[in-house]
């Protein structure tokens, strides 16, 4: 057998360490990809946390542009109706915007300002916006004790719930 020396190792002595090191190293990486898997699996929740209140913080973002809405009217609302769908009139866009749970997703759907929604057939959405997954969104007047606030309560598919408050300018 041929030894080859290399500075006073020997060949065997270097596949040796070149296979320990190979062992070490995926090892790891093994453990460095399944810290990773865990690191991901606990943030999902909170990255659908996160999107639920930037969702809830757009339709707040739409009460406060609202100039008037359509359905539910501030009366129904003030005599203590809740609502799941909201029709509105922003007027920072210029637009009529409907807001509502489609499939199991709050979405913002954009229409003229002269949408009617008893001839709805006759209007085209210009655009739509899946906000958020969730399983319930439903907004709540504060009554006759606070005629210019709303509450904006969204439900989250995995049973978290988000809920804001804003100020009603139809109101003010």
């Amino acid at each position: 057998m041929i030894r080859v020396r290399l500075k006073g190792t020997t060949l065997v002595d270097l596949v040796v360490s070149c296979a320990l090191f190979s062992v070490f190293m995926t090892v790891a990486i093994g453990l460095f990809t399944s810290m990773t898997r865990v690191v991901s699996r606990e943030q999902k929740p909170a990255e659908r946390m996160m999107e639920a209140r930037v969702a809830a913080l757009k339709v707040c973002r739409r009460l406060r542009n609202c100039k008037e809405m359509v359905s539910p009217t501030l009366r129904e609302m003030m005599a203590g109706g809740e609502s799941s769908t909201i029709l509105l009139r922003d007027q920072v866009l210029r637009r009529t915007v409907k807001l509502e749970v489609v499939e199991g997703i709050l979405t913002e759907t954009h229409y003229p300002l002269d949408y009617d929604h008893k001839n709805a057939a006759q209007f085209r959405p210009i655009k739509a916006l899946r906000l958020t997954p969730c399983r319930d969104f439903s907004l709540q007047s504060g009554g006759f004790a606070h005629p210019t606030r709303l509450h904006v309560h969204l439900t989250t598919t995995d049973e978290r719930t988000v809920q804001a408050t804003t100020n009603f300018r139809e109101a003010l």
